[in-house]
Parts: structure tokens; C-alpha cells; sequence
């Protein structure tokens, strides 16, 4: 009423009512002062200008076409006479021709706002293309909820369920521009390298470098639950759930090892054993949807292998990705989440993927055309994974951009859609969907902040920082609701809510993406051969020795395939330790 009162003061809408109620004849001839004044007002309305901006009353979907062409100060006023009058918005808001199932109609001011982001150059012209409207608008989707209707405005059984409003709410832009630290979790002593919620989203476990694993209980007040020593030797990379009944936790790490923690109920002390045993660190495990006791991992030693937990002691290798007959070293793998397929990517431009049930040959080999033809070992991707239903792939290329494929009806060497702007070249950085229908798209940075793009129109969203030690690894989103957790090298796990009040201003985005993209590294050829940079420490290993008797090497990567004895069985008859090459990730 306050902001409705102080427009009926102005004097602009003085002058506008005053046009139609002044008593004044018109100057045309036609009009005398016998005519009648409604016919007058009537004749008037038609000579005007009756576009949806001079309205009082106007419809919400022609708001929405006709938002970029009114002038700002227009715009402020519908807003603020809207929300001053919840009576007369609602009787027009319940039409079911009035809405739509993104709610395009209820796009805001700062659906067609665009920030002064003009790029000087060629490669950063993205930051000036405009964000995607808004999709989400508080009062509408509260007055659907109550009264038990869909997104068109109709009532349906599943339209009185409170999931389709959590949808929707957590697949909006709104949500993602929000986003702020609520808390830190502090108990790792090392930089934070996985994150994973349980099905349940109650729980969060993460591992860390400190070779610790810790579950947090990150909504209560006390959120540090338990943590244990997760008996690796090494950096651990990898923690997942596994929805067994009671705690069932897998890992993987540097140490080329993965184990298998369950925690009995009403005890602290979990029971790790062994499950798979590579030559070379594991970054990744994937447990598919349709096998719930089985585990996939792949490792740098070029093996997919396969464990399930029925099986007591057998294990089985299903592929082994070979290139010109060297072993491609393997930092990602992901399962499809309905379908019985799986992806894995590592040192090379491709990613492959596979059917479980027949992994002879590759049912898909996706990557970007000017990328295809790469020499191999000279790209590599970080990490692959699929969106919710499994149609789309999502790829984060080393010094390059972000890509995302079509799972469904792919041509050779095309891609979707490219997000760009942010930098991964130090470590084995994580990409992921978020919006529980993979809305938007996010990764982290080795300039320390976290960058979300829009998966349709390839725009940033949202950009702000998430680590302060310089790099973000991981990004894990909640199960059901739009909260995030992220890390990096930091020694913490950063929870993230969408409860800022006000809208992102994205101040030093443009300096941050220059930066990123003049600091990227050249891709091309190494300067070494992989085998080059293993006969120079051999060598220097060999004249250490020699000048010093006693000095004997804890370096279980240069072990050659001959001297390992507890190597699982025909895992490494074929195995050339020359063609291992480990990256390793950024010291903690």
C-alpha cells in the first residue's frame, strides 16, 4: 500500500487517469459536447496505444513477451502494484492459460537484466550474452501449492504432492543465485578430495588426504559424527555410499587400492576390507543403479574392474582402454542411473562408453571435433558423468572448457553445449549437474571460486568463491533439495544454502575469466615422452643408490610388473609400467 500510494501521488499517473477523466472535449471534429462521456472515453481507448504497457490490469503472459520492451521504470511500477495487491493478482494468476511448466510468465526485472560484461576479445564474448529468464515466483507457486494444482492449473493427484514445488524451486535460477556459506565443517587435517550424501541426504561423508574418513551429520547442531582411519596408504579420492540397510561405505585412493567400510549399527568401529587391487591410483568408483551391491572402479593402470560384495574374493576385469597399444590412464568413471551402461575417461580427448553386459566394443566414442584429432596423451578429461535420467554426458576437459554430449542421438565429433570461463589444469577437478533435473551446470576452478552456467543457453549464473587455498576439486549437490558442498584445498567441507535476499552482482567475473583463460596452458605436446620421464628418475634413483649403499626407495609407482608378487591374479600379465604416468594432485 506504501509503494501504491507514492505512485498515485506521482505525477505522471495523475496525468495518465487525468486523460481519461478529464471532462475536456477532444479537438476532433466528430467530438462535441453532446456526446456522451462514456462513448467519448470508449472512442478514446481505441485511438490510444492499448499494448500491454499502458494497461492497468494486464495479463501475465503478455507481461512476460513484452518485459524487454518496457522501460525500467514500468517495469518497478507493475511489480510494485502487483505485489501491493495479492487480491487483483490472484484472480488473474489462476487461469490455467496463465502459467506454464517453467513459469516463463513470471519472469522478473532481472530476467532480461544484463551486466556490462563486453569482452575485448573474441574468447570471452559469452559474458555478454544475456542470463535466461526467470522461473520461479513465490506467490504463484505458494497459491498452486495450497490449493493442490500442477504447473498448468490443473489438479492432479501429483500436483497435491509437495515434490513438483521442491522441483521446481531447486531447478530455478533463483535458487542457484542465492546460494551462500552456511557452514564449515572443520575436522580434516588435509586438503578435502570426495564428497557424497546418502540416499537420505541426512549424511555426508567425505575423505581426505589425512587418509581419514569422516561422517558428518552436517543439519544437527552437532555435526561431526564419527571419523576413522580408512586403512589406505595414500590420498584418498573417492568415498561413496552404498544403500545396503546399514552404513556401507566404499573408497579409493592413490595407494591403487578400494575397500569396503561397514558400519555396524550402534558401533563406532567399522569393519574395512579389501575389494580391488590396481597398479595405479584409483580416482574414481561408480556403483550402478541396477546392481546395488556391485562396484566398478578404474584406475590409472587402464583396467575396469568389477567387484561385487556377494561374490567373497572374485573380482573381475570387464576392459582395458588401450590406444596405439599403451594403457590410457583412467581418472573417471560414472553409471548410467536407469541403464546398464557405464563411461570412463582419462589421459586421452575420448570419452568411451560401454554397455556392462558387452564391453568387447565401445557403444560410443564422444568427443569435440577439433579435439578428435589431438595426438594421444596430449588432452586429457578430469571428469565424466551423466545427467539425472542419463541422456546427456557432461565433460571436463584439461585446459580446455566444459562439454556436454548428447547419450542419446550422437553424431561423431559434435557437442550440445560448451561452458567456458573457468580454469582446470592443476588437479583432477570434479564437474557436476545441479537442479534435480541437471538445470544448470557447475565446476569448480584453480582460481578458487565455483562457476554455475545455465545447461541451455551456456551463461553464468552464478560465480563465487569456494576455496581459499586457490583450488575447488569437488562439488557434490544434495540428493533432494538445492544445497551444495564443496572442497578443496582446504582443510573443510563448505555447505551451501539458497538464502542470500539479494541477487549475485558478479563483481570482478570479467577480470577473473581473463585471467583464467590467459593462464591456461598451451595444449599440445609434451615435452617429455612418458617413458622419458621414467628413465630420468630410474637414473636418478640409480646414482643415489650408488653414492649411498644403504638408501633403498619407498616408490611403489616404479615397481616393475615382474617384482610385484601380491598382484591380483591375471590383473598384470600384460601390465607395462612405462605407460603409467600419475597425476598427482595439488599438495595439502
Amino acid at each position: 500500500t506504501k509503494h501504491a500510494n507514492r505512485n498515485y501521488r506521482s505525477s505522471k499517473f495523475r496525468s495518465f487517469v487525468g486523460s481519461f477523466c478529464s471532462p475536456t472535449p477532444s479537438t476532433s471534429d466528430d467530438d462535441d459536447d453532446t456526446t456522451p462521456f462514456r462513448q467519448r472515453l470508449e472512442r478514446r481507448d481505441r485511438q490510444r496505444d492499448t499494448t500491454p504497457q499502458r494497461e492497468a490490469r494486464m495479463d501475465v503472459d503478455e507481461l512476460n513477451s513484452d518485459e524487454e520492451e518496457r522501460p525500467e521504470s514500468v517495469r518497478n511500477n507493475a511489480s510494485r502494484s502487483s505485489s501491493s495487491s495479492p487480491s487483483l493478482f490472484s484472480s488473474n494468476l489462476l487461469q490455467p492459460s496463465d502459467y506454464s511448466d517453467n513459469n516463463d510468465a513470471y519472469s522478473s526485472q532481472s530476467s532480461v537484466q544484463s551486466y556490462d560484461l563486453t569482452s575485448t576479445g573474441n574468447k570471452a564474448e559469452f559474458l555478454a550474452w544475456p542470463k535466461p529468464p526467470h522461473t520461479w515466483c513465490s506467490l504463484p507457486e505458494l497459491l498452486y501449492r495450497q490449493l493442490g494444482l500442477t504447473g498448468r492449473g490443473r489438479r492432479t493427484l501429483s500436483g497435491r504432492s509437495t515434490h513438483m514445488f521442491e522441483r521446481r524451486f531447486g531447478g530455478s535460477r533463483h535458487a542457484v543465485e542465492r546460494l551462500e556459506l552456511m557452514v564449515k565443517l572443520t575436522e580434516h587435517e588435509g586438503c578435502v578430495n570426495s564428497l557424497n550424501f546418502n540416499r537420505a541426504g541426512d549424511l555426508l561423508v567425505s575423505g581426505s588426504d589425512d587418509l581419514n574418513i569422516i561422517l558428518w551429520k552436517w543439519a544437527s547442531q552437532e555435526r561431526h559424527d564419527f571419523s576413522f582411519n580408512s586403512g589406505h596408504t595414500s590420498n584418498v579420492f573417492q568415498t561413496k555410499f552404498m544403500e545396503l540397510g546399514n552404513l556401507h561405505i566404499i573408497s579409493s585412493a592413490r595407494d591403487g587400492t578400494v575397500r569396503h567400510h561397514e558400519v555396524p549399527p550402534g558401533s563406532d568401529k567399522p569393519i574395512s576390507t579389501l575389494l580391488i587391487k590396481h597398479l595405479g591410483p584409483v580416482h574414481k568408483v561408480a556403483l550402478p543403479a541396477t546392481q546395488p551391491f556391485e562396484v566398478l572402479s578404474a584406475g590409472e593402470d587402464g583396467n575396469v574392474i568389477r567387484c561385487d560384495l556377494r561374490e567373497g574374493d572374485k573380482r573381475e576385469k570387464i576392459v582395458t582402454i588401450k590406444v596405439h597399444n599403451r594403457r590410457v590412464p583412467l581418472y573417471s568413471i560414472s553409471s548410467h542411473p536407469i541403464d546398464q551402461e557405464f563411461c570412463v575417461s582419462g589421459r586421452d580427448q575420448f570419452v568411451r562408453v560401454y554397455d556392462r553386459r558387452n564391453v568387447k566394443n565401445a557403444l560410443k566414442i564422444l568427443s569435440p571435433e577439433h579435439l578428435a584429432n589431438k595426438k594421444p596423451f596430449t588432452i586429457y578429461i578430469t571428469c565424466a558423468v551423466y545427467n539425472w535420467v542419463g541422456t546427456e554426458i557432461l565433460a571436463s576437459y584439461s585446459d580446455e572448457d566444459v562439454y556436454l554430449f548428447d547419450n542419446k542421438y550422437q553424431t561423431p565429433g559434435s557437442y550440445l553445449h560448451k561452458y567456458q570461463g573457468h580454469d582446470n589444469s592443476s588437479t583432477i577437478k570434479g564437474v557436476n549437474f545441479f537442479g534435480p533435473r541437471s538445470e544448470f551446470v557447475m565446476s569448480g576452478s584453480d582460481c578458487g571460486n565455483c562457476f554455475f552456467w545455465d545447461k541451455n543457453t551456456e551463461t553464468i549464473v552464478q560465480w563465487m568463491p569456494g576455496d581459499e587455498a586457490g583450488v575447488v576439486n569437488v562439488l557434490e549437490p544434495h540428493p533432494t533439495f538445492p544445497i551444495l558442498a564443496t572442497a578443496g584445498l582446504d582443510h573443510d567441507v563448505k555447505i551451501w544454502m539458497p538464502s542470500n535476499e539479494n541477487e549475485p552482482k558478479l563483481e570482478g567475473l570479467k577480470k577473473c575469466v581473463h585471467r583464467n583463460l590467459t593462464c591456461r596452458n598451451v595444449v599440445g605436446e609434451d615435452i617429455f615422452d612418458d617413458r622419458m620421464i621414467t628413465f630420468f628418475v630410474r637414473q636418478c634413483l640409480r646414482n643415489r643408490r650408488e653414492r649411498d649403499p644403504n638408501y633403498c626407495p619407498n616408490v611403489t609407482e616404479l615397481v616393475s610388473s615382474s617384482d610385484s608378487d601380491d598382484d591380483m591374479d591375471n590383473m598384470g600379465s600384460d601390465m607395462d609400467p612405462d605407460n603409467l604416468r600419475s597425476l598427482p594432485c595439488a599438495p595439502s
